[in-house]
């Protein structure tokens, strides 16, 4: 049986997007999707929330997991091992369409892979993280304002939104573009001058 996962951080993100991806991966390769789980959560909540353990469950010996991203499937390096050796031990076949792999067995290329890709989003998430919230505190600690601006600014609604998604390793030109669809920006440099008016003045690759 052939199984698809989807999962989605925000409510401005569609999971049509990756199952549209995933449906023509497959009908390249002459597979049918049969099953699939699909959430919107973010890869902070738990396994059961996210609905893996519901997927480890589902799979068995045979059956072949096709997913977009691995960090679609898991938070950090320990979980992305875990779970593909997990899978490997029941017999899955675990496809991910954006790293090109295609894993089967326990060889050491396999576990070289994964372990390095989920090593590389762990520290991604991590450092850009870390530069978001560095930027806040030292903003803090020189007295400027963090929050609302007292005069308003069409980006206040969606401060909360803007800030989970920058600590999240979120571009600023992806945040404009892609998950503000409310405002219908073409470009972020007004976003980008809301945040360093906000005194989170931080470099994020666009």
């Amino acid at each position: 049986m052939v199984f698809s996962y989807i999962r989605i951080s925000t409510q401005d993100q569609h999971t049509e997007t990756q199952r549209l991806k995933i449906e023509s991966f497959a009908k390249q390769r002459g597979f049918q999707i049969e099953e699939e789980i699909a959430v919107e959560i973010s890869s902070r909540k738990s396994l059961e929330k996210r609905r893996i353990n519901e997927l480890v469950e589902r799979l068995q010996e045979g059956d072949l997991l096709i997913c977009v991203s691995l960090s679609r499937l898991a938070r950090n390096t320990v979980e992305v091992i875990t779970l593909v050796n997990e899978l490997i031990d029941k017999g899955v076949r675990i496809i991910i369409i954006d790293e090109s792999m295609d894993l089967q067995k326990h060889d050491y290329m396999s576990q070289m892979l994964v372990s390095l890709f989920g090593a590389f989003y762990q520290m991604e998430r991590s450092i850009l993280s870390e530069r978001t919230k560095s930027g806040i505190a030292r903003a803090r600690a020189e007295g400027k304002q963090i929050g609302r601006l007292p005069y308003g600014s069409k980006y206040d609604p969606f401060e909360d939104r803007i800030m989970d998604l920058l600590e999240r390793g979120y571009s600023i030109r992806s945040i404009a573009l892609n998950h503000l669809p409310e405002l219908n920006l073409k470009h972020c440099t007004s976003l980008r001058n809301w945040l360093n008016k906000k005194a989170i003045s931080i470099r994020i690759s666009a």
